[in-house]
């Protein structure tokens, strides 16, 4: 039951490449500035989360043509 549900809700919130009313698409976003390795310098402490040190994230180009 959860598993359709969840399944619906995906379905109807990714139809459509139109963003919400009130909401502005960035232009000319530069995807070049923000690649690379991040480092979590400050965050909220939520469970589980709040065990977690040293946190860093790295973002790349995907190639989706194909």
């Amino acid at each position: 039951m959860i598993a359709t549900r969840t399944a619906t809700l995906l379905l109807f919130a990714c139809r459509s490449p139109t963003p919400p009313d009130g909401v502005t698409v960035a232009q000319n976003f530069n995807t070049q500035r923000f690649l690379g390795r991040w480092h979590e310098i400050a965050r909220l402490d939520h469970h589980p989360e709040s065990v977690l040190e040293k946190i860093s994230a790295t973002y790349n180009l995907r190639n989706e043509a194909g």
